[in-house]
């Protein structure tokens, strides 16, 4: 799609746009749209997992129906396309690795 619908036809520079967005995305202030600070309990996670908290809100999906989503809905439907990304957010809402704060009580 950047290569067609944008423009831009060196691999490299694609590379280069989607790196810098995803730093956008997980560097954004979800603030107004975050009612139940979904985002942070992502950047608890890891700041690398903020880059989903658009796609997730775009959803439906905030902290509290976080803990209904499969792996697989998370990748089908949140965007969550890295499977180590989607691990590492299923085991911590199931419990299963310990954050550094209790976010799901905050």
């Amino acid at each position: 799609m950047l290569k067609e619908d944008i423009g831009i036809k060196n691999g490299i520079l694609r590379k280069r746009f989607l790196r810098e967005l995803s730093l956008l995305k997980r560097m954004a202030d979800y603030s107004s749209c975050d009612s139940t600070n979904l985002n942070r309990l992502l950047q608890d996670l890891g700041l690398d997992l903020s880059q989903y908290t658009y796609p997730m809100l775009q959803c439906g999906v905030d902290k509290d129906t976080l803990l209904l989503l499969s792996e697989e809905q998370m990748a089908r439907e949140c965007g969550v396309d890295n499977s180590i990304h989607r691990i590492r957010i299923s085991q911590a809402i199931r419990g299963e690795v310990r954050l550094t704060e209790n976010v799901f009580l905050n």
